[in-house]
């Protein structure tokens, strides 16, 4: 439910803004209304999408399945192995 919430206010945000810019612009307001309306979604999205990138960049970067095991193998040699 938390997930739809955050997408609606994307939602809603990215079609006030387009709304203002449009508005500003000289546009009338119904049909900037109109276009607030259409682009509401596309724009929420790809604010999101930027928002979203921009958070991810402090992220260390992932680490291939091969690396980790040749990683993991180099320090296990020495490790007594443990079985059940």
């Amino acid at each position: 439910m938390n997930h739809l919430r955050q997408h609606l206010t994307h939602m809603a945000v990215a079609a006030v803004a387009v709304l203002v810019l449009l508005a500003l612009a000289g546009v009338s307001w119904a049909d900037a209304l109109r276009w607030a309306l259409l682009l509401a979604c596309p724009v929420g999205m790809v604010a999101m999408m930027w928002f979203m990138g921009r958070g991810g960049r402090q992220h260390a970067p992932a680490v291939r399945p091969q690396e980790e095991r040749e990683g993991s193998s180099a320090q296990d040699e020495g490790a007594p192995s443990v079985t059940r």
